[in-house]
């Protein structure tokens, strides 16, 4: 694990860091007073991350396959020389930097909010957390909805996509929004809201596999409506993350203007507020990879983010508060470890058996109703469940004594009919080859396979 982040680390840190100072650069090139900083912000936040919706349709659905990875990235790299000649050009035309340099501006009027150091530090924390937040979601919706609609690329672009596109809606509505006052109170109410908005949505999270198969079962299973059931996929993934992505879109443009003094320091501030959101999003990939989703599991770890997202609201709320009722703000951290708790035991059993039914595969004709899906798929035994770092896996009992393994609802090995096809798989090759002394197998399933080819003497090596 260490090397794979030191040759990904070495390989992304020059492109990504440039990258990274792509925008506030163009903050402060286009931005000539505070009152306008939040729009100029919200705008190119906009701008930008609706680019990104198109690079990931773009490269998913039409370069990858068409031109290979090789070309893809040829491609991205050429548009990048193309967009730096360009600047620079315009730059050359509009003589930049050559003429008098810009007035200070004057002191705050009466339409633009000053704040404290304090309150400063406190939303550039705040957004550091909602950073964090923000790509513990996208793990987990990722993990969601690849248990409900499969866990192919394709699947993944169309959830990217979607979670982006409603970043670029909130950071556009933001912009439109002229708020001269309480913008910190604004802040905190948005983190508010998208840990409500995602608790509410828990509770039909369980439903998501039944209803996606419904709408699945409506389209006929040919390579021609290939395009309409991605489709499809797509309003799915909209449905599910569009509420809370779209508040989440609006909570950097806000801090950049909360966190931004003068005109002078705009594209420092702004660069700031952006650096310590990617950090948090940094540690929010860590931390739900490595940690949240295997030890806490898939409901807990949204329980954990929708805390993280209300503790923050609460804290900054409760800094104008009455004395009597900041003494509470302590009990805020064991207030989100009772919700973690509790949501073990509203969402936890329940998930594990509807989410891993593997509905997404199932052919012929979908249950009826809700009800019955829930019956149907309770019948197993539930004997393992785990969440991992990369797939969740279930082993579960239908009928006595035959068993069955799950990777995100798709069974991979069972002590039943599959069984032949396990140990042939083995057997098969081992048997035609004259000599063999070393096998590969593609995917461990179960080992049976393993098991099988190690039975024949000759092979002394297995590679998986």
């Amino acid at each position: 694990l260490g090397m794979k982040f030191i040759v990904a680390l070495l390989t992304l840190i020059i492109p990504t860091v440039l990258m990274g100072g792509t925008l506030p650069v163009l903050t402060r090139m286009v931005t000539r007073s505070l009152g306008e900083l939040q729009n100029r912000v919200s705008t190119l936040y906009f701008i930008n991350s609706l680019g990104a919706v198109f690079g990931v349709g773009i490269a998913e659905f039409w370069l990858i396959p068409d031109t290979g990875l090789p070309g893809t990235l040829t491609y991205g790299a050429a548009i990048n020389l193309a967009i730096g000649a360009l600047a620079l050009f315009i730059s050359g035309y509009l003589r930049e930097g050559s003429g008098p340099a810009a007035a200070p501006e004057s002191a705050a009027t009466n339409d633009t909010e000053t704040f404290t150091q304090s309150e400063i530090r406190m939303a550039i924390i705040g957004i550091g957390v909602s950073g964090l937040v923000a790509m513990l979601y996208e793990i987990a919706w990722t993990r969601l909805l690849g248990l409900t609609m499969g866990s192919t690329s394709g699947a993944f672009a169309i959830m990217l996509i979607t979670f982006i596109l409603g970043i670029a809606l909130g950071s556009w509505i933001i912009g439109r929004i002229r708020i001269i006052r309480n913008s910190l109170d604004w802040f905190a109410w948005m983190e508010i809201g998208i840990g409500v908005s995602v608790i509410l949505t828990m509770f039909l999270y369980s439903r998501l596999p039944y209803w996606f198969s419904c709408l699945a079962h409506i389209l006929r299973r040919e390579e021609a409506i290939y395009p309409v059931f991605q489709t499809l996929e797509g309003l799915f993934s909209f449905a599910v993350m569009i509420v809370p992505t779209t508040i989440l879109g609006m909570t950097l443009p806000l801090v950049s203007r909360i966190s931004t003094a003068e005109v002078a320091t705009t594209g420092r501030s702004v660069g700031f507020v952006f650096s310590f959101n990617t950090v948090g999003a940094v540690l929010g990939t860590i931390i739900t990879g490595l940690w949240a989703l295997p030890v806490l599991g898939l409901a807990q770890t949204f329980a954990l983010g929708t805390g993280l997202n209300i503790a923050v609201g609460l804290v900054i709320l409760a800094r104008n508060a009455p004395p009597a009722q900041k003494k509470l703000v302590p009990l805020v951290l064991p207030g989100v470890v009772l919700w973690i708790v509790l949501a073990q035991s509203l969402f936890h059993k329940e998930w594990a058996s509807l989410t891993t039914a593997g509905a997404y595969r199932m052919r012929g004709q979908a249950a009826e109703s809700f009800a019955e899906y829930r019956a149907i798929n309770q019948q197993p035994t539930l004997l393992y469940h785990r969440d991992g770092a990369s797939a969740t896996v279930t082993v579960k009992e239908f009928p006595k004594n035959h068993l069955f393994l799950q990777v995100n609802g798709k069974t991979d090995a069972s002590t039943g009919t599959d069984m032949l096809t396990q140990l042939m798989l083995g057997h098969v090759p081992a048997l035609l080859h004259a000599e063999p002394h070393s096998a590969l197998v593609v995917g461990l399933g179960s080992g049976v396979t393993c098991g099988a080819l190690l039975t024949h003497t000759g092979i002394t090596n297995v590679d998986v």
